[in-house]
C-alpha cells in the first residue's frame, strides 16, 4: 500500500506538471497567433502598394489617352479649318479628311 502523503505529493507534482505544459500550450497559441497576425498585416500592406502603384498606371494611360485623343481632335479641327470654304461644309469632304488620317 502507498503512504497516503506520496499521493497528495504526487497529484501536486501532477497538478504542478499540468498547469506548466498549459501555460507552454498557451504560449505556444499566443506566439502562433501573433504570427499569423503579422502575416496578415504585411500582406495586406503590400497589397495596400501595389494597388497604389497600380491605381498611378491606369491613372497615367488614361490621361496619356486622353490627351492624344485631344491632339487628335484639335489636329482635324485644325484641318477642317483649312479647307476652302465649299469643302469646310461638306460632310463628305469631312468624312474624306477623316478616313484618310485616322489611326486605326
Amino acid at each position: 500500500m502507498i503512504p497516503a502523503h506520496f499521493s497528495t505529493e504526487y497529484a501536486r507534482f501532477r497538478r504542478s506538471l499540468m498547469l506548466g505544459l498549459l501555460t507552454v500550450a498557451l504560449f505556444a497559441v499566443i506566439v502562433a497567433a501573433w504570427n499569423v497576425y503579422s502575416s496578415y498585416r504585411e500582406s495586406e500592406s503590400g497589397a495596400r502598394t501595389q494597388t497604389k502603384t497600380l491605381v498611378h498606371a491606369i491613372a497615367a494611360h488614361v490621361s496619356d489617352s486622353i490627351k492624344l485623343a485631344d491632339f487628335a481632335l484639335i489636329g482635324f479641327t485644325n484641318a477642317i479649318k483649312l479647307l476652302p470654304a465649299k469643302q469646310s461644309h461638306s460632310v463628305a469632304s469631312i468624312r474624306q479628311l477623316l478616313e484618310n488620317n485616322a489611326p486605326f
